[in-house]
């Protein structure tokens, strides 16, 4: 039993109330609420419908005739309030519903988040009351949830799969520890995580006409922006490196703020390629290939992510390694300066600069040295740098929206057999790289690969 305090616009209280909030299945929340003046009760009824929407169900009665019922709410982590206005003719009795949308991808809100949500009442006399702020978290009804916490946030499961629930769960607090001291970011928020058993049931809670739900594409980890949501495949065999690398988009998401769409691709993946704990090997091969090649991609092509699947694959070789010599040889300090830099609205050659002394011919000139690659002959112009193919974007919830991170497809040496959904513990951000983290969702691309392992041979 907690109070609730009805407040109206000219500010004066209305009156004190007791607030019950009974907790029905995990799909429903319920909460009473008594208003002042008027004497209205106000009932709301949450309940989840995803992936359709949410659905409120809302009873107003009081001795006023009440002409005017918005609904108020947010998802926390974003800027953005929405509004909802339920149709009605005036009464003194109202029952009514309101179903929040989240059926298509500008609509999407992820399961686990946490949406706050209020009543705006206007009575006849031109009143205007507002409920207290509820909360209330997105679950996908299909399935009876289990929790697990931790410092830095919570997980949710279902099934008998609370041992992996809690390796999940402690490799993103062992990751928000270590990888933030690393970025400077030390206060993000709760981590939400909704761990998925099979590929099957978590397609179905991905942003719908996104490439991420292609048949070509498992996407065994997503990370969703400013609400701090991942989704993760929890039968994927690297769940905790896929774990570990979603939480870092997150954490880069937090550290560059509203800017994080002008983070590279090439240094967005690799921090999270560096602070992935359970790291492939098909990346390093990759890597090591074309190196012997002499046909490694320039940094500066590398600003959004490749369109061909080979390319692809090499930049997340790439991009680790000089992360790592980033780390190894600078240490934390002007990498932390380099994101403030990109937070203020720097761009990452004037970035780098600042923090470092070079920009990226500058530090792609030492990184090759120390890898042993062939020099730069040119610095490449930007006519000469390939067209960077555009990247889908996920906008979960209006305007101020997560997106999903890029696809990181597996490398895999030819033979090949014919192309199939395969995992791989790569990116899929539901982030900025775009503006879903858009710094986000860890999908990957298999498209391509046996083109790509034709071409080695």
């Amino acid at each position: 039993m907690s109070l609730s305090l009805f407040r109206a616009r000219s500010g004066l209280l209305l009156v004190l109330s007791a607030t019950l909030l009974v907790l029905l299945l995990p799909e429903v929340a319920r909460a009473q609420e008594g208003a002042g003046v008027s004497d209205a009760l106000v009932t709301t009824i949450v309940r989840s419908r995803f992936p359709d929407g949410i659905r409120f169900d809302i009873s107003v009665s009081g001795s006023r005739q009440i002409v005017d019922v918005r609904l108020r709410y947010r998802v926390l982590g974003e800027r953005a309030t929405r509004y909802g206005r339920l149709d009605f003719e005036p009464t003194t009795q109202l029952e009514n519903e309101f179903t929040v949308r989240t059926d298509t991808s500008p609509r999407y809100i992820p399961p686990g988040a946490e949406i706050e949500y209020a009543l705006e009442i206007t009575d006849e006399d031109g009143l205007l009351t507002e409920t207290e702020p509820q909360r209330f978290i997105l679950l996908d009804p299909r399935f009876q949830w289990h929790r697990l916490d931790s410092p830095g946030g919570y997980i949710y499961y279902h099934g008998p799969q609370r041992d992996r629930a809690q390796r999940v769960l402690d490799a993103a607090q062992s990751t928000l520890t270590t990888m933030g001291d690393l970025v400077g970011v030390t206060d993000t928020g709760p981590l939400r995580m909704t761990m998925y058993n099979g590929v099957t049931e978590m397609r179905v809670a991905l942003p719908t006409t996104s490439a991420v739900q292609e048949e070509s594409l498992i996407t065994e980890g997503v990370s969703f922006g400013d609400t701090g949501v991942i989704l993760v495949l929890g039968s994927t065999p690297r769940v905790e490196g896929v774990t570990s690398h979603e939480t870092v988009h997150f954490l880069v998401r937090h550290a560059t703020g509203n800017l994080s769409r002008i983070v590279p691709a090439w240094l967005n993946e690799g921090l999270a390629e560096y602070g992935n704990v359970e790291p492939s090997g098909s990346y390093d091969r990759a890597l090591d290939f074309r190196l012997s090649e002499g046909t490694l991609l320039p940094l500066t092509s590398l600003t959004t992510v490749p369109g061909k699947p080979e390319d692809v694959i090499l930049m997340y070789g790439e991009a680790r390694s000089v992360v790592a010599y980033m780390v190894d040889t600078y240490g934390a300090a002007p990498l932390q300066k380099l994101l403030e830099g990109m937070r203020a609205g720097m761009g990452i050659d004037d970035a780098l600069t600042s923090a470092y002394g070079f920009d990226r011919t500058g530090l792609e000139v030492e990184w090759r040295v120390s890898i042993g690659a062939p020099a730069l002959e040119a610095t490449p112009s930007r006519s000469a740098l390939p067209t960077a193919i555009p990247r889908p974007t996920l906008v979960p919830f209006g305007v101020a929206t997560p997106t999903a991170t890029a696809p990181s497809p597996q490398f895999v040496d030819p033979p090949l057999p014919s192309p199939t959904p395969r995992s791989s513990g790569g990116c899929g951000r539901g982030t900025t790289h775009a503006p879903i983290d858009i710094a986000g969702p860890g999908a990957l691309l298999l498209l391509g690969l046996l083109a790509y392992g034709r071409r080695r041979r």
